[in-house]
């Protein structure tokens, strides 16, 4: 039950603000469980250098875990490191769930990788984690515009206006 208590008082710290007092328990004696990590890895959230400082020291990180990693990294617009993690998560079995491909596609469509977030949306289509409809939208959209539809079709028109009756 102690993991359990203490997961309870970093918690209640994060949330009156007392980051410190939250910090402060790892250095009077408090070990890190998993879930004390997660409590506090979601709780700092917002300060940087102690997400990548918690996100290096995990030694065996959860679907959760990995989870506000890849978020934080994608909000972050570090889009390698989202990655990295996802591909770890991969590597040690975990299985991603929709928050998963939620939290990663948008940053791989913010970076213009619309052909890895179109493997995204298939995967998680695959392994029954269905992502938003906006999600797929953003997706969609970006495939359409990287494609180039409308200038590839009025390229094939004024092609098509130039050829002879014979070659078409």
């Amino acid at each position: 039950m102690r993991i359990s208590t203490d997961s309870c008082f970093i918690q209640a710290f994060i949330e009156m603000g007392k980051w410190e007092n939250a910090r402060s328990m790892e250095k009077n004696g408090v070990e890190p469980s998993l879930i004390t990590f997660n409590t506090l890895l979601n709780g700092f959230y917002r300060d940087d250098e102690l997400v990548e400082q918690l996100g290096n020291n995990v030694e065996k990180p959860n679907l959760f875990t990995y989870n506000v990693l890849i978020k934080w990294y994608g909000n972050n617009g570090n889009l390698d490191e989202a990655k990295s993690v996802y591909d770890n998560m991969l590597k040690s079995d975990i299985v991603p769930d929709w928050f998963t491909f939620e939290a990663l596609i948008p940053c791989v469509c913010e970076k213009g990788d619309f052909g890895l977030a179109l493997k995204l949306c298939e995967e998680s289509i695959g392994s029954n984690c269905h992502v938003s409809a906006g999600i797929v939208q953003v997706v969609v959209d970006g495939l359409v515009k990287e494609s180039k539809v409308e200038e590839q079709s009025k390229k094939y028109y004024r092609l098509k206006l130039k050829m002879p009756r014979e070659i078409e």
